[in-house]
């Protein structure tokens, strides 16, 4: 299921679909691997782990994955 992004700044009843949000499991820039029984989530763009918030995070710098919605 898709989610987007909405622009509130005239009101809830003005919303405006302005992008589609792409969650970090489905970024090209997130690598996941198991590892030791459990499951290991790496983002390229955020190597610091500085904002990563897991698979169920997004950020303003991510792209989908050719065939996936």
């Amino acid at each position: 299921m898709a989610e987007y992004i909405l622009d509130t700044t005239d009101g809830i009843y003005n919303a405006r679909t302005t992008g589609e949000l792409v969650r970090c499991r489905d970024c090209v820039f997130m690598e996941t691997r198991q590892l030791f029984g459990g499951i290991d989530a790496k983002c390229y763009l955020d190597p610091e782990f500085n904002i990563f918030d897991g698979p169920d995070g997004y950020c303003s710098k991510a792209r989908r994955r050719d065939g996936e919605r």
